[in-house]
């Protein structure tokens, strides 16, 4: 990078513009929180460039499900195909670019996919457009095609979640040989997830003006068109039968405690979703043995003591597992064993849920 030059053309003449280092890991952060272009999203699929939403900056990263964060992602970005896109950055001067960042992004990963509930990562934007100035629908529309529901976009998220489908970007000035050659190698033996890396080396002029020129790396041939590179994850009904007793126990369960209260029970791929007044209110994913609740809605209709007393009732239930506070994952080993008791605190959860999001 030292010595490089590019040329702007202007009328009065071309304007050499240096190769230069950024100000601070800070700027590179910065340029790339407000312009997600820069990600390479058009060289990664030119006939239909990639765009982005930015969810949030130092995104924390749980290591337990309800747990506490343990890591923070620089940024976590979910494009306009609902495929979420971790993005760690790195100037070329931080020795930790070379094999440091790779342990990092894919704890990242491996992490988020499993406990980031979805539903936190639609508060994150919202807050996240909150400090950026930005009305969220309005953002959503932006990016995502106007013939989806945000509530659709947002299913589709957590679904990409729970098979793995996610996009881990690293970030830097300058990406050193040994960076490159990793991200091809890991790009090329994955199947749902895909990893890149982004170089956006920095020219200025003398008189202030700034130029960058993003690269993409891990894009080969092979790894962009080799079959099976889009291979399904075991489907709900193949959990299912390899599941443990107490899980399809619980499975048909909430199908019956559904049906008994006309709600909408839904089979995607992976999970089972139960709905009320069109919103998501039980998520039950058998492959991690949790039932979620979102005690978010009653939050955001200001009643947070409702869902502080529910939450309460809940963790009595399964007194050796810490329920947060948003979206409450109950283990279904326990739950199995207690189904009348929950089913009862499922009926009042279901009647204060409801009556949040304008149900009868």
């Amino acid at each position: 990078m030292k010595g490089d030059i590019i040329y702007l053309l202007s009328d009065d003449g071309p304007v050499e513009m240096r190769a230069s280092l950024f100000d601070s890991e800070d700027d590179l952060q910065n340029l790339v929180a407000r312009y997600p272009s820069l990600l390479g999203g058009a060289q990664m699929t030119p006939g239909d460039p990639r765009r982005w939403l930015l969810v949030q900056r130092e995104m924390g990263v749980p290591i337990q499900a309800g747990g506490s964060d343990n890591f923070s992602a620089d940024h976590l970005f979910v494009d306009h195909e609902a495929v979420p896109t971790v993005v760690e950055v790195k100037r070329s001067t931080d020795t930790r670019i070379r094999r440091e960042v790779v342990g990092q992004m894919l704890d990242y990963a491996a992490n988020g996919v499993r406990y980031w509930p979805v539903e936190r990562l639609r508060m994150m934007f919202q807050e996240q457009c909150a400090r950026d100035g930005r009305k969220p629908l309005e953002y959503l529309r932006e990016v995502v095609d106007p013939s989806v529901s945000p509530d659709d976009f947002w299913g589709r998220v957590g679904e990409n979640l729970e098979i793995g489908r996610i996009r881990m970007i690293f970030v830097a000035d300058v990406v050193p040989p040994e960076l490159q050659r990793i991200v091809e190698f890991l790009n090329e033996g994955m199947t749902r997830a895909q990893v890149y890396a982004v170089e956006i080396p920095q020219f200025r002029a003398n008189d202030g003006r700034r130029s960058v020129v993003p690269r993409l790396i891990g894009a080969t041939a092979w790894a962009t068109s080799r079959p099976g590179r889009d291979r399904d994850q075991p489907t709900l009904e193949e959990t299912l039968a390899d599941a443990p007793e107490h899980v399809r126990t619980i499975n048909d369960m909430l199908s019956a405690w559904a049906q008994g209260h006309d709600l909408e029970c839904r089979k995607t791929r992976t999970a089972t979703i139960v709905s009320a007044a069109g919103r998501d209110i039980v998520w039950f994913a058998p492959k991690d043995g949790l039932l979620w609740l979102y005690l978010n809605h009653l939050r955001e209709a200001g009643r947070s003591e409702v869902a502080d007393q529910l939450l309460a009732e809940f963790q009595a239930l399964v007194p050796a597992k810490r329920l947060t506070k948003v979206q409450p994952g109950l283990p279904t080993e326990v739950l199995a064993g207690c189904w009348p008791e929950a089913t009862s605190l499922l009926d009042r959860y279901l009647a204060a849920t409801c009556s949040a999001v304008g149900g009868t």
